[in-house]
């Protein structure tokens, strides 16, 4: 759970967060959350752990207390002048993410705990 006093109390009903915000197409990052059960469920929608500088989510999960994992969205070449995004890897991402959101809709999911 979060300790500061300035953020809205509904925050503590999140179970985990997602990110799309990472190159290539299959990628999960983590970023500093050590939550194995929450990167094996990852895993199981198809993508694969990868190593990330940094991300917006490195610094709201563990605020949160929450799991978080930014995903690929199919761009390459990022801040260039050959940057592209490949539409069918995003559209692919988007899909397994709905399956999470669906997942993440039923009481039986668990909240995943930012683990450092």
């Amino acid at each position: 759970m979060h300790e500061s006093g300035n953020l809205p109390a509904e925050l503590d009903a999140l179970k985990f967060l997602v990110e799309i915000d990472r190159r290539g197409n299959n990628d999960a990052v983590y970023h500093d959350c050590r939550n194995p059960d929450f990167e094996d469920y990852i895993s199981s929608k198809g993508f694969v752990t990868a190593r990330g500088s940094f991300s917006d989510i490195s610094l709201v999960a563990p605020e949160l207390g929450v799991a978080a994992v930014n995903l690929s969205s199919g761009y390459y070449n990022a801040h260039s002048l050959r940057e592209y995004i490949n539409c069918a890897e995003l559209e692919r991402t988007i899909e397994r993410v709905l399956d999470i959101v669906d997942d993440a809709a039923q009481d039986t999911c668990p909240r995943c705990a930012f683990m450092p």
